[in-house]
C-alpha cells in the first residue's frame, strides 16, 4: 500500500511471522491430522485437494486470500507489485 519499502530486512521479517512449528507443536497433542507441508501458496486452490498429511486423510478446502488475490510467501515481490498496481489503478 506505499507504507514501507520491500527490502530484505522486511522480507526477512514477514517470513518470520509464518511459524508452522508452533502450529505443529500446539497440534500435537490433539491429534489433529497436519499436513505434510508447512506452507502453501493462498488463495490458488479452486477445488478440494487431498494432500499428504501425518494420518493420510487430509483434503485442503477451496481457499480464498482476504483481498482476492493469490499469495505465495516465496514470491513476496510479485504480491507487492500487484498491490502497487492495483493502487495506480492498471
Amino acid at each position: 500500500w506505499g507504507e514501507i519499502t520491500l527490502t530484505d530486512a522486511i522480507k526477512v521479517q514477514v517470513r518470520a511471522t509464518w511459524r508452522p512449528d508452533l502450529t505443529r507443536q500446539a497440534l500435537a497433542p490433539l491429534g489433529v491430522d497436519l499436513p505434510a507441508a508447512n506452507a502453501k501458496v493462498e488463495g490458488a486452490m479452486s477445488v478440494a485437494q487431498p494432500v499428504g498429511s501425518s494420518r493420510g486423510r487430509l483434503k485442503l478446502l477451496p481457499d480464498g486470500f482476504f483481498d482476492g488475490r493469490v499469495f505465495d510467501l516465496e514470491q513476496i515481490e510479485t504480491y507487492v507489485t500487484q498491490l502497487k498496481s492495483a493502487d495506480r489503478g492498471a
